[in-house]
């Protein structure tokens, strides 16, 4: 109602309802540094995200490795080019329908988290 622009990617844009609670679930793809950056965004606008904004932890992260795939196979594939936006969102989702995919609560054990990035990064390279 003010005119205010806001340039939402990942937070859901209830955030801009002072009275909701919003959510980001399990069927997504995160990139932290992103909503991190949104939620700076949104407080230096006087949007706060305190106890509104919840993350599920079945969420799955993307990662800047899923980014250097996603470019890598665009060049791979040379003249039937897909278009992609390198933003990793693909091999985020294929890492996540193929359960090698890291979630949110991985990233409260080191040693979990270490073993499937491992993991992951392998696979990455094949």
């Amino acid at each position: 109602p003010d005119g205010t622009k806001h340039a939402l990617h990942l937070m859901p844009c209830g955030i801009l309802n002072p009275r909701a609670k919003c959510i980001i679930g399990n069927g997504t793809v995160i990139h932290l540094p992103t909503v991190s950056g949104e939620i700076k965004k949104l407080k230096e606008k006087g949007v706060s995200c305190d106890g509104r904004l919840f993350i599920s932890d079945r969420a799955h992260v993307l990662l800047d490795l899923h980014k250097e795939a996603d470019g890598l196979r665009e060049q791979e594939l040379s003249d039937k080019k897909i278009g992609t936006t390198k933003r990793g969102i693909g091999p985020c989702y294929a890492s996540k329908a193929i359960r090698n995919g890291i979630r949110i609560h991985d990233l409260l054990n080191f040693d979990v988290f270490e073993k499937k990035l491992r993991a992951l990064a392998d696979d990455t390279r094949k």
